[in-house]
């Protein structure tokens, strides 16, 4: 087998990790005062991924080493033969806190290869655009919005559009596929758990071939884009006024 296809096959594995959480919801496990169902979920997702970390170790020594760390072990004193057999956390061990084993790396701010020494250009300072005003609407227009609160279940490119993004999201009563053009702003993966605002009643609209069932609200500046997002957690499908 080829270390690229091993690799897969353990990645398709943590992806089945993923979903699983997405499915049991353990923030909802916690609000409904659930704790027994809680441990479990996360106990069991918590061994997939030092099992992962230890099956990955020989393509990515150093972050599965920090990983494997955050769940109480020592990556010095483990054996291949360990790392193959992860058994951790152990039950009633603590889990560290550890920041973004792979965190987002910003264009701007990787270095150009060194070249002609050349004056410093100064900075541009970028202007937003100016907003284009529309129309006064009656409140009657307005009302006939159905502007929900969303958590977004699942995110990933779509298979035929760069810029697009399909989601999955849970609105309450039902789920929603929403495709979104959001691709060139958002990793899909940062995106799992995020709440937003959505329009819930427009009409569905086929984009390049994948029906998407509403749309969600978005701020856009010279800075980037922002989705628009209750200011703590909600639950799906409450109403936005």
């Amino acid at each position: 087998m080829r270390l690229s296809d091993a690799i897969e096959t353990i990645l398709q594995a943590v992806r089945a990790v993923n979903r699983y959480l997405d499915a049991q919801a353990p923030w909802n496990l916690h609000k409904q005062q659930q704790g027994e169902r809680l441990a479990a979920v996360l106990a069991a997702s918590a061994r997939a991924a030092a099992q992962a970390a230890g099956l990955l170790w020989p393509a990515m020594p150093a972050k599965c080493d920090e990983a494997l760390a955050c769940f109480g072990l020592d990556p010095a004193s483990l054996s291949e033969t360990d790392r193959w057999n992860v058994d951790a956390p152990k039950p009633g061990a603590a889990v560290a806190e550890s920041a973004s084993l792979f965190p987002r790396v910003d264009a701007k701010t990787i270095e150009k290869p060194a070249g002609k020494a050349s004056a410093p250009a100064a900075p541009a300072k970028e202007k937003s655009k100016p907003v284009e005003e529309k129309g006064l609407i009656q409140y009657d227009d307005f009302a006939k919005l159905d502007l929900r609160v969303a958590t977004i279940l699942e995110a990933e490119k779509h298979p035929e559009a760069d810029r697009l993004l399909r989601l999955r999201v849970d609105i309450g009563q039902e789920t929603r596929q929403i495709v979104a053009g959001i691709a060139e702003h958002f990793d899909p993966a940062s995106l799992i758990g995020r709440q937003i605002v959505v329009v819930a009643n427009l009409a569905p609209r086929k984009l390049r071939g994948l029906e998407s069932q509403g749309m969600l609200l978005a701020a856009h500046d010279s800075r980037g884009l922002r989705l628009i997002a209750p200011s703590a957690d909600t639950e799906p499908g409450a109403s936005v006024s």
